[in-house]
């Protein structure tokens, strides 16, 4: 029987008042949770809370288009002559 590895941990957060930690992970399935009390009595769906809404901020868009050739390139492409 193989164990499952442990949610991949995104981020850690502490609390200003408290000094607790609270973690955003990702689970197998993909779903992105906290660990905090605020995010474990959410009514919202999909569930949320204050940690998950600052770091999703900081999020790469996913529907932003994929950078053009130029864009991707190392190097100066200005210098380049054909």
């Amino acid at each position: 029987m193989s164990r499952a590895l442990p949610p991949e941990v995104l981020q850690v957060n502490i609390s200003a008042r408290s000094g607790a930690e609270y973690r955003i992970h990702r689970a197998h399935d993909g779903v992105v949770y906290c660990d905090c009390p605020g995010w474990k009595f959410s009514k919202a769906a999909p569930k949320t809370c204050k940690h998950l809404e600052r770091w999703s901020t900081k999020q790469p868009r996913a529907s932003s288009p994929p950078p053009t050739r130029r864009e991707s390139l190392d190097c100066d492409a200005s210098i380049w002559t054909i």
